[in-house]
């Protein structure tokens, strides 16, 4: 049943089984979204799919991204995923005689580009910021530095990478994302967020968005 954002599921025998299969095939509200949508990929704690009205629905266990989308969620940002509603799942008898808890997510859908060329951007920033150093300046990472001449350096330095515009632009904005961010570092039960190759895409008009915050 669906009751204020909590699903309860109960009676399964499912010591075989992954909790996504479960909610798939034991709840209507699971099974009518996924039967529809499209498969983007799993993590280490749950799946996520494409709908047909364009969002991401993920179901996961990570009770840690949970709190942090919690906190968020009436937040609006322009630089991270919207988040449009969570509900909470209550497995009975899911391995242990003992309540598992999940959570099912609807959210903004952004597009990721190739995993490979966002890994190709990361690893090209890696090179420059060794460069950087290497030149005496002060960095920590790819997002973390703020000196107007190395923004405009490292600008350069994508463009002579052959990187497309969206990439330049990340760049250039990099000050308003990490607004975004350092405002979701004070809501996340992490000390970091987690920022890599698999978790960030961009808009149709190339606006960064970060589309899985978790550590």
């Amino acid at each position: 049943m669906i009751d204020n954002n909590i699903i309860e599921i109960s009676a399964i025998d499912s010591k075989a089984k992954h909790f996504t299969d479960i909610l798939i095939s034991n709840c209507e509200y699971v099974n009518a979204i996924v039967s529809q949508s499209k498969f983007l990929g799993s993590g280490a704690y749950g799946h996520a799919y494409q709908t047909p009205d364009n969002k991401t629905f993920k179901m996961s266990i990570d009770w840690g991204e949970l709190e942090m989308y919690e906190n968020i969620r009436n937040m609006k940002f322009n630089y991270v995923c919207d988040i449009y509603s969570i509900k909470k799942v209550v497995l009975e008898n899911y391995k242990s005689s003992y309540p598992f808890f999940a959570f099912i997510i609807m959210k903004e859908f952004i597009h990721r580009v190739d995993v490979g060329e966002n890994k190709r951007f990361i690893d090209t920033m890696e090179d420059f910021l060794d460069y950087a150093r290497d030149e005496g300046r002060e960095l920590n990472n790819i997002f973390f530095f703020e000196d107007d001449y190395v923004i405009s350096d490292c600008v350069d330095y994508l463009e002579s990478c052959d990187f497309q515009d969206h990439y330049i632009r990340m760049i250039e904005e990099k000050e308003y994302i990490l607004s975004d961010i350092y405002t979701i570092q004070e809501f996340a039960p992490y000390p970091d967020l987690d920022i890599h190759a698999g978790n960030f895409g961009f808009m149709e008009d190339g606006t960064f968005k970060l589309f899985d915050i978790s550590a």
